[in-house]
């Protein structure tokens, strides 16, 4: 049976990742299908088919496909499973835990209870993770990673196929030591029913929010969930305009290169940030840099790079 789905849903068909943004009859076909809008110019079209606007999207980026030809996603255990489960077990040794014969069965349960064994125990030492490109969408309904990863400390889901915040939490708030969180490359359209204190993730000090297509609102709202965040990559993205939000103040290190901040002015509500020590701003389109005389600017600042941009004075 294929599962339902709703608009805004992320979903990959081979190696492509894309947002459900229809779903319906396209005449003259019957049944449901999903426009899809492609994260890449894979598509036929805008969203319009037959000149009747479905959806709207870039050219060439969207497509119909019908549901049981488009992958949904798998939960943070299956993926876990896949990338680290299997690891010190032999296709050889799994094969006869699977095949038991009447006199050698006592011998071969202890082997595959053993090799169990071991095999949490591995996971219980790990201090980092990296579940990248692996399409997942949502954590496990049981929430087992906390008591798989007692001792993790670095965790990438980049590039996976999360939309909504709240999977990110329920995933990422679960692990007490961690430190570090890679998120990027996930496309969230939902922050809503989400709410973190500073105890949530009390030893996160370093988060990678890039290529997730976010304006600095978002930015200012995914800081809001990591409180005590000390150093933000929220590099290639699509902030225009910079304005000051509390979510900044903890900040040490900022990175925003590859986005389209142009107004020098608005870099300098930065200079609030009163611990702020490393500020990037690559590959942007500032043209102008000027610091008032009669203002305190970026009283920590040790570094500042403007490297690839056009600035003229």
């Amino acid at each position: 049976m294929v599962q339902k789905f709703a608009l805004g849903d992320r979903c990959s068909f081979e190696t492509h990742k894309g947002t459900i943004r229809y779903i319906g009859e396209v005449p003259p076909t019957v049944g449901d299908w999903y426009g899809v809008e492609w994260d890449t110019a894979r598509g036929k079209h805008d969203g319009t088919y037959n000149s009747v606007q479905y959806f709207k999207c870039k050219p060439n980026h969207g497509s119909f496909v019908r549901p049981n030809k488009l992958c949904f996603g798998i939960s943070d255990i299956t993926a876990l499973e896949k990338g680290y489960g299997n690891s010190g077990i032999s296709e050889d040794e799994k094969t006869m835990v699977l095949n038991k014969s009447t006199r050698h069965e006592t011998i071969i349960q202890m082997i595959g209870f053993e090799k169990i064994s071991q095999k949490l125990s591995d996971f219980r030492t790990l201090q980092e993770v990296d579940l990248s490109n692996m399409n997942i969408s949502h954590a496990s309904l049981d929430s087992e990673l906390h008591t798989l990863l007692p001792n993790l400390k670095v965790l990438s889901i980049s590039d996976n196929l999360i939309s909504s915040f709240k999977e990110v939490f329920k995933i990422a708030s679960q692990m007490k030591k961690l430190n570090t969180l890679d998120i990027s490359g996930n496309q969230i359209n939902n922050w809503n029913d989400v709410t973190a204190t500073a105890d949530t993730f009390s030893n996160l000090n370093l988060l990678y929010i890039n290529r997730m297509s976010l304006e600095w609102d978002k930015v200012l709202r995914t800081l809001k969930l990591f409180p005590v965040v000390q150093e933000v990559h929220a590099c290639f993205n699509t902030v225009t305009q910079l304005f000051w939000g509390d979510e900044l103040s903890m900040l040490k290190v900022l990175n925003l290169e590859g986005n389209q901040i142009s107004s020098w002015n608005e870099v300098m509500c930065l200079s609030r940030i009163t611990n702020l020590e490393k500020l990037i701003l690559n590959n942007n389109c500032i043209t102008k840099i000027e610091f008032p005389d009669n203002k305190i600017n970026f009283q920590s600042l040790k570094s500042l790079s403007l490297v690839d941009n056009n600035i003229s004075q």
